[in-house]
Parts: structure tokens; C-alpha cells; sequence
């Protein structure tokens, strides 16, 4: 056992770069890396994939990394020299199963010991559902918990389950568990720890639509970047600041913002940074109606990703100019961009991303009047959400099929396609796709004359979108609801 003692030695507080004594093991956890994004990316929607570029270091990447970078440690499973190396070559091929076996038998052999070895369960059980995540949400979270409950004061493992809960829609959860690694920090003063507490925890709130205390939270943990320097973590906090004031409508802000992120990633050369911050900032010029100057920063972060090999980021910045040239008009060119995009999708396999370019497909030809063709894109890519377990994205789905079925003026079908949107959102406490829907709801009932429920539902819309700060949709219905007083 001495040579994998050694091996072991070599990987413990392993910084950036150390992997590649080993090339087996370098090469798991890139293909791991890669598994993880591929899933990350099925339960995140357009918007947040650009924000998870911008996350703290404390992630689940990071958390992927360190589980496999701990597999050599694990010299307490039978046989472990061949099964290890074998555990890796599966990494390699993106198959984390055997692995997740290693952890499972180590978390038994520790819990034989006694309590004396709860913090070694913990931190197997914290590998495994890393690994788990994988394959399945309900085992990683099963995993975490137990990590939590067996050894309370780990600040990963209450870190790592907020993130999972957060992918879960489970947002109760995470805000549990981001508060309890609040409490640990504060406990142990530890100031970089607080600032990625904040930093999740206004992602939380943000997702939940309540911006003003998402702001506060962001701005919490900038301060706190700011006094020890961190400036990566500085432009993160920037970018999810500007996502705030985004969503409110005040895009002048939010280009600061952005601004002020890409500079801080140009400053520290990451590329990956910057291309999020450039897809930013063309939203924010898509918005405004500038989409000379939107189309600029996309291929900017079309360049950047294409020098960083990164296929489905690619895929994404096809689908962001499709966007601009179906804005300006040029739905042929629009129709070509989302194919492109498509095509690297489906050449990847990658459902998520192919869902991206089934709806926008969908809105193209929603746009030239072929229904039947949109409402085929619209139901592939919700087959596909459905098959991904991914509630967002069905809700959206929904959402477009209703707005299909309405055109047609098939309203009961329309309604029965907004409610089912509308009873996900509310699950998932989505103020913004809640509000939404209210808005579409409120269009049938008005078709239909019944104008008393047109404006209970218009109500209910601008108050949730009063909630969020969104003032361009506030001002949308307001203008829905003196329609319908002009029509009384």
C-alpha cells in the first residue's frame, strides 16, 4: 500500500495545475468537469447558464474536482490499487458509477468505526453525492444531507447542498443551507466564506424575484471581495448586480455594471469571464434596440469561446444572434443562426441546449405564421425538458403552446397550456414566469369578453412584476388594464 500512501501525499491540498502528475487522473476530472456542465446546464435556463460562468470559486465544479482528485486517498476499500485505477479509466469515459461504489464502501467502513469516524463519512457521503448529481438529483441530495447531519460545521457540504438544492427548485432548502454556512462563517470569522454565502444566498432571492434584498446580498459580499482583494470574485458580484438591475429595467446600471466586470476579467485574463460579461452586455443592447452595437459584443463572445474550445458556448452565442436578427427582422438569417446552433447541439448531444433552439425555432415560425411548425419545435423541446427533468423549461414551454393555441383561437386549449405553466412557476416561486402568465391568462379571458377576469388576472401580474422591480412589464400592463377600462 506504500506507493498509493505516496500517491496519495502528492494530492493532498492539490492547487490549480497539480493534477497533471497524473495524467489518468487529470484527464477524470476534465471529463467529470465536462459531465457536471452537461448536467448543470439542464436545470439552469438561458439566462442563469451565462450567470453560472460568474459563480464562486466554492462550486460544484470545485466540488467535482476535489472528489475525484480524493478517489487515490480512498486505501481502505479491498483491492484498492487495481479498483482505483480502474475507477479512473471510467472517469474518463465520463462514468462516475464505480466511483460513487468507492465512497459508498468507504462510508461503511469508516461508520463501522464508531462516531470517532463521523468526519470521514461525512466527507465520503459528500463525494459520492457530488458524484451522484451526475446521474441522479434525489441520490446526490440524499448524500449531502447525510454529509450535513454527520458533520454539522462542514461548511462545504452545506455549501454543496444549497447548491443542489438551488438546481432542485428547492429553494426553501438552499437558502437553508447558504444561511448555515453564514452562521459558520461568522462563527469562525472567516470573511471569505461570507462573502460566498451572501453572494448564493442573493442568488436565491434573485430567483425568488425579491431584487432589493438580492442586491443587498451582492452587495454584501462585494464589500467584503473588495477588502480582501478578490477580484475575480469582485466580477462576479458585478455581473450578478447588473443581472438585478437588468430585470428592473434600469439598463444604464446594469451596463455599468457589466462594464465594470469585464474589466476586472480583462484584467485577470479570464477569458471565460469575459465572454459572459460581452453576452451580457448584448442583451443590454438587444433591449435597448441597439442591435448593431448587441451583435458586436455576441461575436465577441463568440470569438473568446471559440479560442477556448467551448462548443456549447458556441451553440449559445448562435442562439443570441439569432435573437438580434430576428429583432431586426431577418427571420431567414435568424432561422440559420438557431440551425448552427442546433447543429453543434445535437452533435454534442445535448438536450438542454438543443431545447434552446427548438423554442427559438419555434418563435420564428410562431413569427411567420406557420403555427404547425412552431407547435412541433415547442413540443420537442418539451419532450425533451420532460426527459430532463427540467421544470423551468416546461413551464416556458407551456407558456409558448398556449400563445400558439390562442393565435388559433383555440382558448381552451390556450388556458389549459397557461395554467399548467402558471402551477410550475408557482412551485418553483417564479415570480417572473407567475407574472407572465397572469398577463397571457388575462389576454384569453379578455378575448373572450369576460373582462372582470381579464382584469383580476392583469392585477395579479403587475403586482408580482411590481415586486420584481420590472418596469418596462409594469408600464406593458398597465397599459393592458386602461385598455380594458377603455372597453367597459
Amino acid at each position: 500500500m506504500g506507493w498509493l500512501t505516496n500517491w496519495w501525499n502528492w494530492f493532498s491540498g492539490l492547487g490549480v495545475g497539480e493534477t497533471e502528475r497524473d495524467p489518468l487522473l487529470a484527464k477524470a476530472v476534465a471529463r467529470l468537469t465536462q459531465e457536471l456542465d452537461a448536467k448543470d446546464r439542464t436545470l439552469l435556463d438561458s439566462r442563469r447558464r451565462e450567470e453560472a460562468a460568474r459563480e464562486h470559486a466554492q462550486s460544484l465544479r470545485a466540488a467535482v474536482r476535489e472528489a475525484v482528485i480524493a478517489i487515490p486517498g480512498q486505501t481502505t476499500v479491498r483491492n484498492a490499487r487495481a479498483r482505483i485505477r480502474k475507477v479512473l479509466k471510467e472517469a474518463v469515459q465520463g462514468d462516475a458509477g464505480l466511483a460513487e461504489a468507492i465512497f459508498s464502501e468507504v462510508e461503511a467502513c469508516e461508520a463501522a468505526k464508531g462516531r470517532a469516524a463521523d468526519q470521514e463519512v461525512a466527507e465520503a457521503a459528500r463525494h459520492r453525492g457530488t458524484l451522484a448529481f451526475l446521474r441522479d438529483m434525489d441520490e446526490a441530495l440524499a448524500a449531502y444531507r447525510r454529509a450535513t447531519e454527520l458533520d454539522p460545521k462542514n461548511a462545504k457540504a452545506w455549501n454543496g447542498l444549497g447548491h443542489l438544492s438551488l438546481r432542485a427548485g428547492a429553494l426553501d432548502e438552499a437558502a437553508a443551507a447558504y444561511r448555515t454556512v453564514a452562521s459558520l462563517a461568522e462563527a469562525t470569522t472567516d470573511r471569505k466564506l461570507s462573502a460566498v454565502a451572501y453572494g448564493n444566498l442573493g442568488n436565491v432571492s434573485r430567483i425568488r424575484g425579491d431584487l432589493d434584498e438580492a442586491e443587498a446580498l451582492y452587495r454584501e459580499s462585494l464589500a467584503i471581495e473588495e477588502e480582501l482583494g478578490r477580484k475575480a470574485d469582485m466580477a462576479a458580484d458585478y455581473g450578478n448586480l447588473g443581472t438585478v438591475y437588468q430585470i428592473r429595467g434600469d439598463l444604464d446600471q446594469a451596463e455599468a455594471l457589466y462594464r465594470q466586470g469585464l474589466a476586472l476579467n480583462e484584467e485577470l485574463g479570464r477569458k471565460e469571464g469575459m465572454a459572459a460579461d460581452y453576452c451580457s452586455l448584448g442583451s443590454v443592447f438587444r433591449i435597448r434596440g441597439d442591435l448593431d452595437q448587441a451583435e458586436a459584443m455576441c461575436r465577441k463572445a463568440l470569438a473568446l469561446n471559440e479560442a477556448l474550445g467551448r462548443k456549447e458556448a458556441m451553440a449559445s452565442q448562435y442562439g443570441n444572434l439569432g435573437s438580434i436578427y430576428q429583432t431586426r427582422g431577418d427571420l431567414d438569417r435568424a432561422e440559420a443562426m438557431y440551425k448552427q446552433g442546433l447543429a453543434i447541439e445535437e452533435a454534442l448531444g445535448r438536450k438542454e441546449g438543443m431545447v434552446a433552439d427548438y423554442d427559438h425555432l419555434g418563435l420564428v415560425y410562431r413569427i411567420r405564421g406557420d403555427l404547425d411548425q412552431a407547435e412541433a419545435m415547442y413540443r420537442k423541446s418539451l419532450a425533451l425538458n420532460k426527459s430532463l427533468g427540467r421544470k423551468e423549461g416546461m413551464a416556458v414551454d407551456y407558456g409558448s403552446l398556449g400563445i400558439v393555441y390562442r393565435i388559433l383561437g383555440d382558448l381552451e386549449q390556450a388556458e389549459a397550456m397557461y395554467k399548467q405553466s402558471l402551477a410550475i412557476d408557482k412551485e418553483l416561486g417564479r415570480k417572473e414566469g407567475m407574472a407572465t402568465t397572469y398577463g397571457n391568462l388575462g389576454t384569453v379571458y379578455r378575448i373572450r369578453g369576460d373582462l372582470e377576469q381579464a382584469e383580476a388576472m392583469y392585477r395579479q401580474a403587475l403586482g408580482l412584476f411590481q415586486d420584481i422591480g420590472a418596469a418596462p412589464r409594469v408600464k406593458q400592463v398597465r397599459g393592458l388594464l386602461e385598455g380594458l377600462r377603455e372597453s367597459d
